[in-house]
């Protein structure tokens, strides 16, 4: 199956005792932690139309001539777009990946999935996630009425595309359970780069976007820490076959979001009809490629045990 062969995981009872203790943990500080319950509309900042709807920096195009150049209104429809398919894709990373992930922990399927104190957090994490997706969804709302995008189409992100097909190549349910594993803990990582940059956002943009991706933000932390969490214990319940199998594929998601996502884009500049984007996209395919930190995920595999990770990404970025 693979050429790695791990080192086994440690297996002793005061590993076992630290890991029901980060569980415990997070599940006694869900009722304080969680933001994302106690969101207030009618206290949240108004939609300001003098201001973007989204950080030009995040864009794969943002500093191209015939962007920065384009007339304001169409910038202002671009950058609404953008916060649109931002948005659209945080949802779909939480609809196809992290919350089947917490199904298929709560119904044991994963290894390690065993713990009461594991079942309570993840359970906290699904409700969360829950949450995150009507958040998400109306604070779309007003850029899609007040920009005139409410007829604007957002395809897929390459992500989940990628993904997909990645789980289509394996017809193994417990291949598929530990891709489900692998691209929750990268999404929780990698997501938190660009929930970060929105939720400080310079005057520039919207108060109430950077208040909507701050409380997202805030939660996704924990997340993070209770899917490391929970990536320990189910390294240390895997078999050999399954911990080879797992190193092989943990660091796949980290190129799915090394992708500009260009063709997302393609659909929505062509649907808003922005001037010179043959030119924009033509510019952006040669570069392709987003630079990303994977420092995070070789650390978190680290501490777990999990090796070739480093080795695969750094022959991957080099080769790119």
């Amino acid at each position: 199956m693979t050429d790695i062969d791990p080192p086994p995981p440690p297996q002793s009872e005061s590993a076992q005792a630290a890991r029901g203790s980060v569980f415990e943990r997070l599940s006694a500080s869900w009722e304080r932690r969680a933001q994302v319950r106690s969101f207030r509309w009618d206290t949240a900042p108004a939609w300001d139309p003098a201001k973007d709807d989204f950080l030009p920096q995040l864009l794969p195009f943002g500093e191209h001539p015939a962007f920065v150049g384009a007339p304001a209104a169409d910038r202002a429809r671009c950058l609404a777009a953008a916060w649109l398919a931002f948005n659209e894709n945080q949802v779909g990373l939480e609809l196809s990946i992290v919350i089947p992930t917490c199904v298929r922990l709560l119904q044991g399927h994963i290894p390690g999935a065993q713990d009461p104190a594991l079942w309570a957090t993840v359970s906290e994490a699904l409700t969360d996630e829950s949450y995150h997706i009507v958040l998400t969804q109306q604070g779309s709302e007003t850029s899609r009425e007040r920009r005139g995008l409410r007829a604007l189409q957002i395809p897929r992100s390459a992500v989940i595309a990628a993904f997909e097909r990645v789980q289509a190549e394996h017809t193994e349910e417990w291949q598929r359970d530990l891709i489900l594993l692998a691209s929750t803990v990268v999404t929780e990582i990698f997501i938190h780069a660009h929930l970060r940059m929105m939720s400080y956002p310079p005057d520039s943009l919207q108060p109430l976007h950077g208040l909507v991706t701050r409380t997202h933000f805030t939660d996704e932390l924990a997340h993070a820490g209770l899917f490391r969490a929970v990536l320990k214990a189910s390294y240390t319940a895997m078999d050999a076959t399954q911990r080879a199998f797992f190193a092989s594929v943990v660091h796949l998601p980290v190129r799915w979001f090394a992708d500009t996502d260009l063709e997302q884009w393609a659909a929505i500049l062509d649907q808003i009809e922005f001037p010179g984007r043959d030119e924009i996209l033509a510019e952006a395919r040669a570069l392709r490629r987003e630079l990303v930190d994977y420092s995070s995920l070789v650390k978190v595999c680290d501490e777990v045990g999990i090796t070739g990770v480093r080795e695969r990404l750094a022959a991957w970025s080099a080769s790119s």
